[in-house]
């Protein structure tokens, strides 16, 4: 029996997918250092209510190079801070988080890969997460409102 026959020929087809797709998906998670955002705030509560997002699009890297997730990701916003998430198929190595906004050491806006990206800085990270189109101006507006509702607090 060929290398081919043995891949090709179910269960070893199968077996073969699932550990390519779990494999690629873990990889580009530790690439991205989502895992270690996901330790860090892994205390914080689940958001309630506020603006939701399915299928946003953007980036997450912890250095030069950029994961991209097209269209996977979840975000929820409040008062409190934003919530990320990857829909159920690329979850592996992906735990769901929230960033409170005081942990947000700044938001920026930069043209990146042909869009226009809300990037978000978290103090003491060098993981940078960019969020195109509708749902990153919604994450700016956020935590405009959180940065003006803090000065008037003061």
């Amino acid at each position: 029996m060929t290398l081919h026959e043995i891949f090709t020929t179910p269960p070893w087809a199968q077996l073969s997918f699932i550990v390519g797709w779990l494999g690629t998906g873990g990889l580009s998670g530790c690439i991205a250092g989502w895992p270690r955002l996901a330790r860090r705030f892994s205390n914080m509560p689940v958001l309630k209510g506020g603006e939701q997002f399915r299928f946003a699009s953007g980036f997450v890297n912890a250095g030069r190079l950029p994961i991209s997730f097209r269209y996977c990701l979840q975000l929820q916003l409040n008062e409190r801070g934003m919530q990320l998430a990857v829909l159920w198929p690329w979850r592996f190595l992906h735990a769901p988080f929230v960033v409170p906004w005081s942990e947000v050491e700044s938001i920026t806006h930069q043209r990146y890969m042909f869009a226009q990206h809300t990037v978000v800085s978290i103090c003491g990270e060098k993981s940078k997460i960019r969020v195109a189109g509708r749902a990153g101006q919604a994450v700016a507006s956020a935590y405009a409102r959180y940065r003006a509702a803090a000065v008037r607090r003061h």
